[in-house]
Protein backbone atom coordinates (compact mmCIF):
# COMPACT_ATOMS: atom_id res chain seq x y z
CA UNK A 1 0.00 0.00 0.00
CA UNK A 2 1.60 3.36 -0.69
CA UNK A 3 1.49 6.48 0.99
CA UNK A 4 1.72 10.08 -0.01
CA UNK A 5 5.32 11.07 0.86
CA UNK A 6 8.58 11.98 -0.76
CA UNK A 7 10.88 9.49 1.34
CA UNK A 8 9.03 5.82 1.21
CA UNK A 9 9.25 4.03 4.81
CA UNK A 10 8.87 0.50 5.56
CA UNK A 11 6.26 0.26 8.31
CA UNK A 12 6.22 -3.21 10.52
CA UNK A 13 3.90 -3.63 13.29
CA UNK A 14 6.26 -6.25 15.35
CA UNK A 15 5.47 -9.48 16.06
CA UNK A 16 2.81 -9.18 12.92
CA UNK A 17 -0.29 -11.24 14.64
CA UNK A 18 -3.39 -9.98 17.03
CA UNK A 19 -2.61 -10.03 20.37
CA UNK A 20 -5.69 -9.96 22.58
CA UNK A 21 -6.56 -6.73 24.16
CA UNK A 22 -6.73 -7.07 28.02
CA UNK A 23 -9.50 -6.55 29.53
CA UNK A 24 -10.41 -2.89 31.61
CA UNK A 25 -11.21 -1.52 35.05
CA UNK A 26 -14.76 0.41 34.66
CA UNK A 27 -15.73 2.53 37.53
CA UNK A 28 -19.88 2.59 37.00
CA UNK A 29 -20.46 4.98 40.57
CA UNK A 30 -17.62 7.66 38.89
CA UNK A 31 -18.53 10.93 39.75
CA UNK A 32 -17.39 14.23 38.39
CA UNK A 33 -16.74 16.78 41.48
CA UNK A 34 -15.57 19.85 39.92
CA UNK A 35 -12.55 19.11 38.13
CA UNK A 36 -12.08 15.64 39.53
CA UNK A 37 -13.18 12.65 39.03
CA UNK A 38 -13.63 10.39 42.07
CA UNK A 39 -14.23 6.73 40.76
CA UNK A 40 -15.61 5.10 44.28
CA UNK A 41 -15.42 1.49 45.61
CA UNK A 42 -17.23 0.14 43.05
CA UNK A 43 -15.51 -1.17 39.99
CA UNK A 44 -15.22 -4.53 37.67
CA UNK A 45 -13.44 -5.43 34.56
CA UNK A 46 -14.94 -6.08 31.05
CA UNK A 47 -13.32 -6.75 27.66
CA UNK A 48 -13.59 -3.18 26.12
CA UNK A 49 -15.67 -2.13 22.83
CA UNK A 50 -13.89 -2.59 19.24
CA UNK A 51 -12.25 0.62 18.09
CA UNK A 52 -11.83 2.65 21.13
CA UNK A 53 -9.57 5.29 19.03
CA UNK A 54 -11.68 5.49 16.60
CA UNK A 55 -15.87 5.72 18.41
CA UNK A 56 -14.90 6.85 21.84
CA UNK A 57 -11.79 8.94 21.77
CA UNK A 58 -13.03 11.92 19.99
CA UNK A 59 -15.13 12.38 22.91
CA UNK A 60 -13.56 14.94 25.66
CA UNK A 61 -15.83 16.79 27.12
CA UNK A 62 -16.23 16.49 30.67
CA UNK A 63 -20.05 14.51 30.80
CA UNK A 64 -18.31 12.34 27.63
CA UNK A 65 -15.31 11.57 29.83
CA UNK A 66 -17.14 10.86 32.93
CA UNK A 67 -19.33 8.52 30.62
CA UNK A 68 -16.02 6.77 29.37
CA UNK A 69 -14.88 6.21 32.70
CA UNK A 70 -17.77 4.84 33.74
CA UNK A 71 -18.54 2.19 30.62
CA UNK A 72 -15.34 1.84 29.18
CA UNK A 73 -12.98 2.47 32.17
CA UNK A 74 -9.20 1.77 31.89
CA UNK A 75 -8.21 4.99 33.86
CA UNK A 76 -4.53 5.41 35.18
CA UNK A 77 -4.70 5.42 38.64
CA UNK A 78 -1.34 5.65 39.36
CA UNK A 79 1.44 8.68 37.27
CA UNK A 80 2.59 6.87 34.94
CA UNK A 81 3.05 8.66 31.56
CA UNK A 82 5.57 5.95 30.55
CA UNK A 83 8.77 7.87 30.99
CA UNK A 84 7.40 11.45 29.32
CA UNK A 85 7.02 10.00 25.56
CA UNK A 86 3.06 9.74 25.88
CA UNK A 87 3.48 13.68 25.58
CA UNK A 88 1.95 15.10 22.28
CA UNK A 89 4.33 18.52 22.97
CA UNK A 90 7.74 18.07 24.72
CA UNK A 91 8.28 15.50 27.54
CA UNK A 92 10.33 18.30 29.74
CA UNK A 93 7.23 20.37 29.46
CA UNK A 94 4.59 18.43 30.71
CA UNK A 95 1.93 18.55 28.22
CA UNK A 96 -0.93 17.39 30.74
CA UNK A 97 -0.68 20.48 32.50
CA UNK A 98 -0.40 22.15 29.48
CA UNK A 99 -3.65 20.65 28.49
CA UNK A 100 -5.46 21.48 31.34
CA UNK A 101 -4.10 25.49 30.83
CA UNK A 102 -5.54 25.73 27.52
CA UNK A 103 -8.72 24.49 28.95
CA UNK A 104 -8.76 26.92 31.90
CA UNK A 105 -8.05 24.09 34.20
CA UNK A 106 -5.10 22.91 36.72
CA UNK A 107 -3.81 19.84 36.40
CA UNK A 108 -2.85 17.35 39.34
CA UNK A 109 -1.92 13.74 39.37
CA UNK A 110 -3.70 11.24 40.50
CA UNK A 111 -4.12 10.34 44.10
CA UNK A 112 -5.63 8.02 46.86
CA UNK A 113 -7.87 9.76 49.95
CA UNK A 114 -8.44 7.29 52.60
CA UNK A 115 -12.50 7.16 52.93
CA UNK A 116 -12.84 8.30 49.82
CA UNK A 117 -10.96 6.47 47.44
CA UNK A 118 -9.30 7.22 43.80
CA UNK A 119 -9.50 10.57 42.93
CA UNK A 120 -7.59 11.86 38.90
CA UNK A 121 -8.38 14.85 37.39
CA UNK A 122 -10.45 14.69 34.35
CA UNK A 123 -7.46 16.00 32.12
CA UNK A 124 -5.82 12.86 33.25
CA UNK A 125 -8.60 11.14 31.08
CA UNK A 126 -8.97 13.48 28.67
CA UNK A 127 -5.58 13.83 27.47
CA UNK A 128 -5.24 10.60 26.65
CA UNK A 129 -8.03 10.50 24.93
CA UNK A 130 -6.86 12.72 22.96
CA UNK A 131 -3.10 10.98 22.65
CA UNK A 132 -5.44 7.87 21.34
CA UNK A 133 -7.22 10.11 18.87
CA UNK A 134 -4.19 11.36 17.49
CA UNK A 135 -2.81 8.05 16.58
CA UNK A 136 -5.95 6.66 15.36
CA UNK A 137 -5.71 9.77 12.87
CA UNK A 138 -2.63 8.26 11.75
CA UNK A 139 -3.49 5.01 11.06
CA UNK A 140 -6.46 5.84 9.27
CA UNK A 141 -4.62 8.07 7.19
CA UNK A 142 -1.67 6.02 6.63
CA UNK A 143 -3.78 3.17 5.78
CA UNK A 144 -5.91 5.94 2.96
CA UNK A 145 -2.63 7.38 1.88
CA UNK A 146 -3.23 10.06 3.18
CA UNK A 147 -0.06 12.87 4.16
CA UNK A 148 0.75 12.33 8.49
CA UNK A 149 2.67 15.52 9.05
CA UNK A 150 -0.31 17.75 9.68
CA UNK A 151 -1.89 15.32 12.16
CA UNK A 152 0.74 15.67 14.25
CA UNK A 153 1.16 19.70 13.54
CA UNK A 154 -1.99 20.44 14.13
CA UNK A 155 -2.42 18.66 17.33
CA UNK A 156 1.24 20.03 18.49
CA UNK A 157 -0.16 23.40 17.79
CA UNK A 158 -2.88 23.10 20.20
CA UNK A 159 -0.14 23.00 22.91
CA UNK A 160 2.05 25.18 21.46
CA UNK A 161 4.44 23.13 19.87
CA UNK A 162 6.15 23.72 16.34
CA UNK A 163 4.74 21.78 13.63
CA UNK A 164 5.52 18.49 12.36
CA UNK A 165 7.76 19.37 8.93
CA UNK A 166 8.09 16.16 7.53
CA UNK A 167 6.31 12.50 7.40
CA UNK A 168 9.58 10.88 8.70
CA UNK A 169 8.91 13.08 11.68
CA UNK A 170 5.27 12.22 12.02
CA UNK A 171 6.20 8.32 12.09
CA UNK A 172 9.14 9.26 14.62
CA UNK A 173 6.42 10.86 17.04
CA UNK A 174 3.76 7.79 16.13
CA UNK A 175 6.99 5.08 17.50
CA UNK A 176 7.26 7.31 20.38
CA UNK A 177 4.09 7.59 21.76
CA UNK A 178 2.64 4.09 20.88
CA UNK A 179 5.95 2.40 21.40
CA UNK A 180 5.18 3.90 25.51
CA UNK A 181 1.49 3.01 25.20
CA UNK A 182 2.67 -0.74 24.39
CA UNK A 183 5.61 -0.93 26.54
CA UNK A 184 3.23 -2.91 28.66
CA UNK A 185 2.34 -5.67 26.47
CA UNK A 186 6.10 -6.75 26.87
CA UNK A 187 6.41 -10.72 26.32
CA UNK A 188 5.94 -12.31 29.78
CA UNK A 189 4.21 -15.50 31.70
CA UNK A 190 0.72 -16.42 31.44
CA UNK A 191 -0.39 -18.61 34.53
CA UNK A 192 -4.01 -19.59 34.92
CA UNK A 193 -5.85 -21.82 37.07
CA UNK A 194 -7.96 -24.86 36.47
CA UNK A 195 -10.66 -22.48 35.70
CA UNK A 196 -9.48 -20.67 33.17
CA UNK A 197 -8.57 -17.42 35.21
CA UNK A 198 -5.22 -15.83 35.06
CA UNK A 199 -3.09 -15.67 38.47
CA UNK A 200 -1.95 -12.13 37.50
CA UNK A 201 -3.81 -10.65 34.98
CA UNK A 202 -2.97 -7.44 33.15
CA UNK A 203 -3.47 -3.84 34.02
CA UNK A 204 -3.53 -1.78 31.26
CA UNK A 205 -4.97 1.31 30.60
CA UNK A 206 -7.42 2.51 27.94
CA UNK A 207 -4.77 4.12 26.51
CA UNK A 208 -2.58 0.67 26.33
CA UNK A 209 -5.43 -0.89 25.10
CA UNK A 210 -6.50 1.49 22.24
CA UNK A 211 -2.77 1.23 21.01
CA UNK A 212 -2.83 -2.18 20.86
CA UNK A 213 -6.02 -2.09 18.95
CA UNK A 214 -4.26 0.10 16.59
CA UNK A 215 -1.45 -2.02 15.94
CA UNK A 216 -4.05 -4.76 15.54
CA UNK A 217 -5.51 -3.11 12.67
CA UNK A 218 -2.76 -2.50 11.33
CA UNK A 219 -1.54 -5.81 11.33
CA UNK A 220 -4.71 -7.22 9.94
CA UNK A 221 -4.94 -4.48 7.23
CA UNK A 222 -8.13 -3.57 7.84
CA UNK A 223 -10.33 -1.00 5.80
CA UNK A 224 -11.15 2.53 7.28
CA UNK A 225 -14.97 3.89 6.05
CA UNK A 226 -17.37 6.22 6.70
CA UNK A 227 -20.32 6.05 7.66
CA UNK A 228 -22.29 7.15 4.63
CA UNK A 229 -25.26 8.28 7.16
CA UNK A 230 -23.60 9.64 10.47
CA UNK A 231 -19.77 10.37 9.09
CA UNK A 232 -18.04 7.42 11.74
CA UNK A 233 -15.35 6.36 10.57
CA UNK A 234 -15.22 2.53 11.21
CA UNK A 235 -13.91 -0.92 10.13
CA UNK A 236 -16.11 -2.83 11.72
CA UNK A 237 -20.00 -2.36 12.50
CA UNK A 238 -20.62 -2.07 15.97
CA UNK A 239 -24.02 -3.85 17.00
CA UNK A 240 -24.12 -5.91 14.14
CA UNK A 241 -21.41 -7.66 12.14
CA UNK A 242 -17.92 -7.87 13.99
CA UNK A 243 -16.29 -8.82 10.70
CA UNK A 244 -14.16 -6.08 8.58
CA UNK A 245 -15.77 -4.33 5.89
CA UNK A 246 -13.48 -5.46 2.99
CA UNK A 247 -14.64 -8.98 3.66
CA UNK A 248 -18.17 -8.16 4.28
CA UNK A 249 -19.29 -5.36 2.23
CA UNK A 250 -20.54 -3.43 5.65
CA UNK A 251 -21.37 -0.07 4.96
CA UNK A 252 -22.75 1.47 8.22
CA UNK A 253 -20.52 1.85 11.51
CA UNK A 254 -24.14 0.21 13.26
CA UNK A 255 -27.49 -1.27 12.54
CA UNK A 256 -29.18 1.41 13.51
CA UNK A 257 -27.25 3.92 10.84
CA UNK A 258 -28.13 1.29 8.31
CA UNK A 259 -32.07 1.56 9.11
CA UNK A 260 -31.72 5.26 9.53
CA UNK A 261 -30.31 5.58 5.94
CA UNK A 262 -33.05 2.67 4.55
CA UNK A 263 -35.83 4.93 6.00
CA UNK A 264 -34.58 8.08 4.57
CA UNK A 265 -34.07 6.28 1.10
CA UNK A 266 -37.56 5.03 1.64
CA UNK A 267 -39.10 8.60 2.52
CA UNK A 268 -36.79 10.10 -0.22
CA UNK A 269 -38.82 7.33 -2.99
CA UNK A 270 -42.52 8.34 -1.54
CA UNK A 271 -42.08 11.85 -1.95
CA UNK A 272 -40.40 11.45 -5.74
CA UNK A 273 -43.39 9.08 -6.36
CA UNK A 274 -45.70 11.59 -5.02
CA UNK A 275 -44.40 14.44 -7.17
CA UNK A 276 -44.95 12.17 -10.46
CA UNK A 277 -47.76 12.69 -12.36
Amino acid sequence: MGNAMDEQLSVTAWPGVVVPVPELTRWPAANLDGELIWLGPDHTDAVPPAEIYLRQARRISPVDVLDFVRSVGGVPMADRPSGGAEDLHDPDLDARQQFAAVRDRSYVAPDYVAGRGWVVHLDEVAYRLRVLDVLGRHAVAYRNGDYLAPIWTEARARLGGRPCKDEREAWTYFSLVANAALARFHPRLQVTSNNGNEILPLVATFLEAGTLQIVNDLVDEVDFINCPNCGQVFARQVGGSTHYSRSTGVTYCTPSCATAARVKAYRARKRAEGKQP
